[in-house]
């Protein structure tokens, strides 16, 4: 009698995440998350048809959640540097722990360019629209589309930057982006 276990899907997705953050997409495959489950490879594709499909759902769950916790806080708050602040360190903390399972698409050859682009346009016009909402809280600012889509892009770019590059200072490097951020908008 093959044996239950409670919320695999849950535990699929938990390991997939464990695997693909520690290992990358290329290092990783059905067998190995299986393993990692205590489950039977075709078990595994009763819930996925391949990788690809479940590292999506990875990628898409990590995203979903750090845009529920900008939303919390841009649903909070009226003081646009404030806002912001909150979107960088929440940014900043996510894309790290991350460890880097979104640039897996840019390296990887079974999603396409074109998938590729479709999904790096959303999460940028997502995180877009979160800065463009901070800046319009006070609204005060020329060229606000311009501006918010230029810091869309030097806070990702930095943060993924930054946190490679200086992983043990944090605090450091989120207070670096913030002064950036406000010097823009002053």
């Amino acid at each position: 009698m093959p044996k239950k276990i409670l919320n695999l899907d849950e535990t699929i997705f938990q390991a997939a995440w464990k695997l693909f953050s520690n290992d990358g997409y290329d290092n990783v495959d059905m067998k190995a998350i299986a393993k990692e489950c205590n489950i039977a490879v075709g078990t595994l594709y009763n819930y996925y048809d391949n990788k690809r499909d479940l590292f999506l759902k990875v990628l898409d769950a990590s995203w979903n959640n750090t845009f529920e916790k900008i939303e919390k806080v841009v649903n909070e708050d009226n003081n646009s540097d404030k806002v912001l602040e909150s979107i960088i360190k929440i940014l900043y903390e996510d894309i790290k722990v991350r460890r880097g399972i979104g640039s897996n698409l840019l390296k990887n050859e079974s999603i396409s360019k074109t998938e590729n682009q479709n999904i790096e346009n959303v999460i940028i016009e997502k995180i877009y629209s979160y800065v463009i909402h901070a800046i319009n809280i006070e609204n005060q600012y020329i060229n606000i589309e311009y501006r918010a889509q230029k810091l869309t892009h030097i806070i990702l770019c930095n943060i993924v930057l930054l946190a490679r590059m200086y992983p043990e200072d944090d605090k450091a490097n989120i207070d670096f982006l913030i002064k950036i951020v406000n010097g823009n908008l002053k």
